[in-house]
């Protein structure tokens, strides 16, 4: 690869992450302001009722989409004429989707005994022939590294949904204020983005479209996979340990994951199209898979280790002291996440490099293995099952890496180097917290405590790593300033 195409790929990637983040940030603030606004005017039951029909409908929205757009992002290779048969495969899709949804309305109605549900899913099921006309050109986009437009085009999807369901909550429209919003927002991203990017259409032929097909059924397979995995923990905590342990550990994974969710939310919209545009270049991959390592580790090993550290006044502070139960599996989850931030990386590799079916089977492994462990290990409590995903999750990730290193052509010491920084940062901090919690008078206000416990562990962390590490600090800051020249 060229100079100059390296530095337009080193370009799109900060660009990407800044014009992602930004409107994905702003999307938030006012996705919960609105949250607010409209929870304050409609009722709990209202909730109710749109919830038992996404519960179902994201199911379906996991299979309907059948891995078309990121197939599309990852084959480089696909013909004009295939990319148009899978643009009609995946109006073909939606349709289908649309159809199986009407026909298990009555009966979803029937289950849950609560007759609202039959018209709110046909009405959110349209929204899977609307999404499959955009999931094609949305993937060009990316597959283009557009991401400033797709940025934008998410952003405007979220606010005009916001001021819609403020609008038609303020009407008194009820549970049909999130049921219209979210097809509203659904059809404003579509027709958004089919103003900045067509693709024809041709009739799918399964012969043409039998490599894709593959590629797309193992995409299918993993994100199946995955589902089973991310709910098993929650269904064995409520039947082996009830209710109360259930919210106490749901509660904790949800503080421990959210700095990986916030953080790979932006870089995996953007690393999935870098990783594809230089799949064929081992030292491009390479490069880009160190210094985003790198850069994942500096940035969420502190959070998520410090999270681990001050758990207990975190939750006793925050939450108060009948949540209390949250702090076991809060500590065991934190540390799980710094792993499983790192390890969101090797998988998108694995996917563009050819490994796809190898990611399918070890996540179909996982999806068996781990529910056993998270019900053998539940005997502890909460604990344990939190400690399950420490045990399996990096043996699973054995294979996935070698094939990974071994297709960039990377040596285990170097990978280890590209987490030094962070991992001497973090056992500083850790060090120094340890030491402070002891020195601190347990009668001083919890407030105090825990702003002096995270204060010396953010000077301790920033000091070690700009100081001992600074010159690696001072080449991402080179890198982030050659992304906007």
């Amino acid at each position: 690869m060229s100079e100059a195409e390296t530095k337009l790929l080193d370009h799109s990637l900060v660009r990407g992450m800044f014009w992602t983040g930004s409107v994905k940030w702003a999307s938030q603030v006012v996705a919960w302001v609105t949250t607010i606004l409209v929870a304050r005017i409609l009722t709990p039951e209202d909730y109710g009722i749109v919830g038992m029909a996404s519960t179902f409908i994201g199911v379906v929205s996991l299979l309907n989409e059948f891995g078309v757009g990121i197939t599309i992002v990852s084959l480089r290779d696909l013909s004009d004429q295939v990319v148009a048969q899978l643009n009609s495969l995946s109006v073909i899709l939606g349709v289908v989707g649309f159809l199986f949804c009407c026909a298990v309305a009555v009966p979803l109605g029937t289950f849950y005994e609560a007759s609202e549900v039959v018209s709110v899913v046909i009405v959110m099921a349209m929204g899977f022939v609307l999404t499959g006309f955009r999931t094609v050109p949305s993937a060009l986009l990316q597959k283009e590294l557009r991401f400033r437009v797709l940025a934008l085009i998410d952003g405007l999807q979220v606010f005009v949904q916001a001021a819609f369901m403020v609008g038609v909550a303020f009407m008194g429209f009820g549970y049909w204020t999130l049921v219209a919003g979210g097809l509203v927002g659904t059809l404003v991203a579509m027709i958004a983005t089919l103003v900045v990017r067509t693709h024809s259409f041709a009739p799918p032929s399964m012969t043409a479209l039998k490599e894709a097909m593959t590629f797309s059924r193992h995409i299918v397979l993993a994100r199946l996979s995955w589902c089973i995995q991310s709910n098993a923990d929650s269904v064995i905590a409520g039947k082996v340990l009830g209710q109360t342990a259930l919210g106490a550990y749901g509660m904790a994974l949800s503080l421990a994951m959210a700095p990986v969710e916030k953080v790979a939310a932006v870089v995996s919209q953007v690393t999935t199209s870098l990783f594809a545009a230089v799949q064929k270049d081992p030292v491009e991959l390479r490069r880009y898979f160190l210094s985003l390592t790198e850069g994942f580790a500096l940035v969420i090993f502190p959070a998520t280790l410090g999270i681990a550290l001050v758990a207990e006044e975190l939750v006793l502070l925050v939450l108060g002291e009948k949540w209390s139960e949250v702090t076991p599996p809060l500590q065991v989850l934190a540390c799980y996440a710094a792993f499983r931030a790192i390890q969101t990386l090797p998988p998108q590799i694995l996917f563009v490099t050819g490994g796809s079916r190898l990611g399918m089977w070890n996540a179909l492994g996982v999806a068996i293995v781990l529910p056993i462990t998270f019900y053998l290990c539940s005997r502890w409590g909460t604990q344990g099952i939190a400690m399950s995903w420490l045990i399996v999750h990096p043996l699973a990730a054995v294979q996935t890496n070698r094939f990974v290193f071994r297709k960039i052509d990377l040596k285990i010491l170097d990978y280890f180097r590209s987490l030094r920084s962070a991992l001497v940062g973090c056992l500083c901090m850790l060090v120094v917290v340890v030491l402070v919690k002891q020195m601190m008078p347990h009668n001083w206000p919890l407030a105090t405590r825990f702003a002096g416990e995270v204060g010396a562990g953010a000077a301790t962390y920033a000091f070690t790593t700009l100081i001992i590490h600074g010159e690696r600090a001072r080449s991402f800051i080179q890198v982030i300033r050659r992304g906007f020249v």
